[in-house]
């Protein structure tokens, strides 16, 4: 009888351990499964405690057979059915993916030297659209995304870091996409400290020269006028505020050409030129800058210019006399009659008086005053004396 009590009293206590073997089971088998789950378990962070073999490995290998941005390095190179990538412009322009080193650097520099909130915002705008991470510079309210952890469950590695590789074929960039990057650049431009800290660092410099550039090429796909002028005008700002002028005035140029009665436009070419220190002058006839066969020349402080090269650039013919040395202008019904070396010319039979002859000059071209030519033939004429520009529209 003994004997069956001692043996009751051991598969108890046998029992009971078992029990407290289960439960400790099931409980450790139910965390690792909300881990998987929802994400928010130690697991899920990637955290050196989780359960080894478990949840971290399970979504590990869900995100690489999902082909997601963690598994690439970068959270933007997503694709549609076609193969196509949809992420940032470098990416649609089927570059390789751009430093961000110098944007994230940037950014970094801005928000220390005290740069104003639409400065931040647009250079965050820039660093986000190309794939890059905007730096957590202490203040939460800058950091994109919802504030999830980006970082690739089970494997420690940060999605945060930009990473380079080979592009694939994708889709040009939408309108309102190219008019937005014209926007922030420009709006980056119009900051002190901001530009004060991009033109500091040569890498940050060369990044976003890179990206003014890439955009400026956009913007030549853009369908409407008006956007298409305004854009070109931004990135010639911002060009001109990191001492690219020659840049800037190609930028500039084309705005011109898109709406050649635009002054503004020929003001901030004004601008730049007059910071280069100009030798020579810049003409601008109806937005395009002319040919001319022969160079102009001053005397008197006037500016005489090619008759026929100027007058043909503004729609009038031009006939010459070798014999008599006059010129006949005609435009419009309008008609202009020139002879070398006097001081009157003949307009609709009314005689003129001219603010200087006209002559014969290298290459046995006539030059003529500038105004004269120009406002008689019913054309405006705006000169910037400190940047020697001429513009005639």
């Amino acid at each position: 009888m003994r004997f069956w009590k001692s043996l009751l009293s051991v598969l108890t206590i046998l029992l009971f351990c078992l029990s407290i073997t289960t439960m400790a089971f099931a409980k450790g088998g139910g965390g690792g499964g909300g881990g998987g789950g929802n994400g928010n378990s130690a697991a899920s962070k990637g955290n050196s405690n989780a359960a080894p073999g478990s949840a971290a490995k399970n979504t590990g290998s869900s995100a690489m057979k999902s082909g997601s941005a963690s598994q690439t390095g970068d959270p933007a190179q997503t694709g549609d059915a076609s193969g196509k990538v949809k992420g940032p412009k470098s990416l649609r322009d089927g570059e390789a993916h751009p430093s961000q080193k110098g944007l994230q650097r940037a950014y970094s520099n801005i928000v220390a030297n005290g740069a104003s909130p639409r400065a931040q915002e647009a250079l965050r705008t820039l660093i986000d659209s190309r794939g890059g991470a905007v730096p957590d510079t202490g203040d939460d309210s800058t950091t994109p995304g919802d504030g999830t952890d980006t970082t690739t469950p089970g494997t420690g590695t940060d999605t945060n870091t930009p990473t380079t590789g080979t592009a694939t074929p994708s889709t040009p960039p939408s309108e309102s996409e190219v008019i937005a990057d014209a926007s922030n650049l420009d709006t980056i431009a119009n900051d002190p400290q901001t530009i004060s800290a991009l033109t500091a660092d040569a890498t940050v410099k060369s990044d976003l020269t890179a990206i003014a550039q890439s955009t400026f090429n956009d913007v030549r796909t853009l369908s409407k006028k008006e956007a298409k002028s305004k854009a070109f005008k931004q990135v010639g700002n911002f060009f001109a505020e990191i001492n690219e002028p020659v840049k800037a005035v190609q930028s500039l140029e084309q705005a011109a050409l898109v709406e050649p009665a635009d002054n503004t436009v020929y003001k901030q070419i004004n601008e730049v030129l007059k910071e280069t220190g100009p030798k020579n002058y810049t003409f601008y006839l109806n937005g395009k800058k002319p040919s001319f066969d022969t160079p102009p020349v001053v005397e008197n402080n006037r500016l005489l210019i090619p008759l026929r090269s100027v007058s043909e650039s503004l729609g009038a013919t031009v006939q010459w006399n070798p014999e008599t040395k006059t010129a006949t202008i005609t435009k419009d019904g309008r008609e202009i009659v020139l002879k070398a070396g006097d001081t009157t010319a003949s307009v609709d039979g009314k005689t003129v008086s001219l603010e200087a002859p006209g002559k014969i000059g290298n290459g046995n071209r006539m030059i003529v005053p500038l105004r004269f030519i120009s406002e008689t033939l019913k054309n405006e004429v705006s000169y910037y004396p400190e940047s020697q520009l001429v513009v005639i529209k």
